[in-house]
């Protein structure tokens, strides 16, 4: 083949190429909104273990919205009753709740608004992929999962409309439509009234025609574009803990910051440690953490070095 002929084929095939993939739709591109749910880890009675939600809006401005989260079975992770907002795109919104939707903690619906009575577009989140993450769930785990039990637990995002909704600043849904659903009832006269018949005193529905009366209702019912949003559903695994890890990263690793969690447990904030279990690092029976244990701390990280057991 000469030089001519290949170099005008190859230019052919460019110019084939080119018209692909200006003609063929980016699937990315069609979408509007796109949330995923970070891959995390837990212990055994693990408490505020942190789950990030991603959110990507590509066309619209968020300006509030409705999801519902569910864990694939009841145990061993179960969401907690709060929502961390800080660092997060909902960050100094008007309002963001949750509410469970079943007693065993395993459905939870999360409500968020821009704005209240007095408007503050400041708080839109206008079209953006890959930043902060859209909120950050709580969730915990039992203390003593079955061992036979899968140590995956599948967090999801429900797409049913009335549970899943997005609106933008002026209120109108993202990705979804309105749509006019038709219902068409037959029934049939099992009885008229005498002498004229011109009353039925006994009507049965029928599912088709011939029939005696007809009616025809009309609903309009929120339906979501799946063509337009994407959602990604994330895992929680379930591993045994690590004695000493503390500091809530389930990091498994024990360092100076444990230590630190460990001193504001017993001494400035007594807030709860993330997975008290790990924390009894003198081994003692009571499985109380006290200052003991932080002293045991100390000795592995910076004295003797001796290894800790947390006695399970």
């Amino acid at each position: 083949m000469s030089s001519h002929t290949l170099s005008r084929t190859l230019g052919t095939a460019v110019l084939v190429l080119g018209l692909i993939l200006l003609f063929v739709p980016n699937g990315r591109a069609q979408l509007e909104l796109e949330l995923s749910i970070a891959d995390v880890i837990g212990y055994p009675d693990g408490q505020d273990i942190g789950v990030d939600v991603f959110m990507s809006n590509y066309t619209d401005t968020v300006a509030g919205f409705q999801i519902l989260f569910q864990v694939d079975r009841p145990l061993p992770a179960h969401f907690q009753l709060e929502v961390d907002t800080v660092g997060t795109l909902v960050s100094g919104w008007y309002d963001v709740i949750c509410r469970y939707l079943s007693s065993d903690s395993t459905n939870l619906v999360v409500t968020g608004l821009a704005q209240g009575i007095q408007p503050n577009e400041a708080r839109f989140i206008p079209p953006q992929a890959d930043g902060l993450p859209l909120l950050r769930l709580r969730m915990s785990v039992e203390g003593n999962p079955d061992p036979l039990s899968a140590p995956v637990v599948n967090i999801i995002i429900n797409s049913l409309p009335d549970q899943f909704q997005f609106i933008d600043a002026s209120a109108n849904f993202i990705a979804c439509s309105a749509q006019q659903l038709i219902d068409t009832s037959y029934f049939r006269c099992l009885a008229w009234a005498p002498p004229d018949e011109a009353e039925c005193l006994e009507w049965t529905r029928v599912p088709l025609p011939p029939f005696d009366m007809m009616t025809i209702d009309t609903t309009l019912t929120l339906m979501i574009d799946h063509d337009k949003v994407a959602l990604h559903e994330g895992t929680m695994t379930i591993v045994p803990g690590v004695c000493g890890d503390v500091d809530g990263s389930f990091d498994r690793i024990v360092d100076i910051s444990d230590a630190q969690r460990m001193i504001d447990h017993l001494s400035l904030s007594l807030k709860e440690l993330p997975s008290p279990s790990m924390g009894n690092t003198d081994g003692s029976t009571d499985f109380v953490v006290d200052i003991e244990d932080l002293h045991a701390m100390i000795s592995h990280l910076f004295i003797g070095l001796e290894g800790i057991d947390c006695g399970l």
